[in-house]
């Protein structure tokens, strides 16, 4: 089964989800429902070093669906019992799947309004994962159905006439203008004959590479920042974890020597 419609089932079936995104530093669109007022309460909040890691584990495991993964219910159970084994959490699976739902609505929002001329550029912090997982889904990105549905023509390439017929007498060779072109000549002429709407698919290809190249360079320091981030967390999460161990042990300790303290009755 195709895998944009896995994606995109999933996200449309979702009534009024939140939108979290981030538009030029200050206007911040946040929603809340019954599912993160559950994490407020239990004092749990998304950082971005979690959420990296979740969409790195749903990148790596989304295509899975419809083949070893039953089903999305199945895949967010699995993403649940990842982030809960690795930071030592306690979530559930419907907070894993609200979170992914919130972040797939903030990226097509995100999207849609970029695409539009006129409007201001908005900003995500996790758009480029996100780009990662949904560059070739044709539900977040309608621009590339009208790529591949556009026939692209070349124009028409005029010959140069320079192969003349050899005239019946020599008096007429001498007479006839010679009319033949030198290979500089030829190639003027080819680049003078290209038409306005050639000469522009060239430049816009050339500009689209060029900007492509720049955004995976950008999407590539991003990546490797995110990276060592994410480092830093797992190791601040292990200490963590060492302490909580070590606490555990010292009052172990101490309850058996207040036991030991405790003075003996003689009968």
């Amino acid at each position: 089964m195709n895998d944009d419609k896995f994606e995109m089932e999933e996200f449309l079936q979702l009534p009024g989800c939140s939108v979290e995104y981030l538009i030029d530093g200050d206007d911040v669109v946040d929603q809340s429902d019954n599912i993160e007022r559950i994490d407020l309460q239990s004092g749990f909040s998304w950082s971005d070093g979690i959420t990296r890691k979740l969409l790195e584990l749903y990148k790596l495991n989304h295509k899975k669906v419809g083949h070893c993964i039953t089903s999305f219910k199945k895949l967010y159970e699995l993403l649940c019992n990842m982030l809960n084994s690795q930071f030592g959490l306690n979530l559930k699976p419907s907070q894993v799947e609200h979170k992914m739902r919130n972040l797939i609505k903030a990226y097509k929002a995100l999207v849609d309004n970029n695409n539009k001329t006129g409007r201001g550029k908005k900003y995500f912090k996790f758009e480029s994962e996100l780009t990662e997982i949904f560059a070739k889904c044709k539900k977040i990105h309608p621009e590339i159905l009208l790529t591949e549905s556009r026939e692209i023509r070349s124009e028409p390439i005029k010959e140069l006439d320079t192969v003349r017929k050899r005239p019946a007498s020599c008096s007429e060779w001498e007479n006839t203008p010679k009319t033949f072109k030198t290979t500089d000549e030829e190639r003027s002429l080819k680049t003078n004959s290209e038409t306005p709407s050639t000469i522009s698919r060239k430049a816009s290809r050339n500009s689209d590479s060029s900007k492509m190249a720049l955004l995976l360079a950008l999407r590539e320091d991003k990546k490797k920042f995110h990276e060592k981030q994410l480092s830093i967390l797992q190791q601040d999460a292990d200490e963590r974890k060492q302490i909580r161990l070590l606490m555990a042990e010292r009052n172990s300790l101490l309850k058996t020597l207040v036991e030991s303290l405790k003075p003996v009755n003689k009968e």
